[in-house]
C-alpha cells in the first residue's frame, strides 16, 4: 500500500532533523495539515497567550496598589480588625501569585494557556 500524500512542498520522506517547531514536526509526522489556532471570540485576533502575559502584570500592580490603599485605610480602623483583614489579603494574595506563577510554568498544561 503506497503511503499518503506529502502535504508539504518539497518535502521528503525524511524530514529535516532541525525543525520549526514541535506543531510542524508532528503534522509532519502524522501527515496532517496545520488547522489554525483558535481563540475565544471576546479575545479578537490576540491569542490567549499574549493576553495573559499583558493581562497579569497588570492585575499584579493593580492588586499592589489596592493592598497599599487597604493599608492606610486600615490605619484609621480598630488594630484587631486591620490585622485580621491584612492576613485575609494576604492570604488572597499568595493564592492569586501562585495561580499566576503556575500557569507561566504550565502546571496546569493546556488548560490555562
Amino acid at each position: 500500500m503506497a503511503p499518503p500524500p506529502f502535504f508539504e512542498a518539497n518535502e521528503t520522506k525524511r524530514p529535516e532533523k532541525i525543525f520549526l517547531s514541535l506543531r510542524v514536526f508532528w503534522a509532519r509526522q502524522h501527515r496532517r495539515r496545520l488547522a489554525a489556532r483558535t481563540v475565544p471570540s471576546g479575545c479578537g485576533k490576540i491569542s490567549a497567550r499574549l493576553l495573559g502575559r499583558v493581562a497579569l502584570p497588570f492585575a499584579s500592580l493593580l492588586w499592589s496598589l489596592c493592598f497599599a490603599v487597604l493599608c492606610c485605610c486600615c490605619f484609621w480602623f480598630r488594630f484587631g480588625f486591620a490585622v485580621r483583614l491584612l492576613r485575609a489579603w494576604l492570604a488572597a494574595w499568595r493564592v492569586f501569585v501562585g495561580l499566576a506563577l503556575a500557569r507561566e510554568l504550565g502546571a496546569f498544561g493546556y488548560f490555562i494557556t
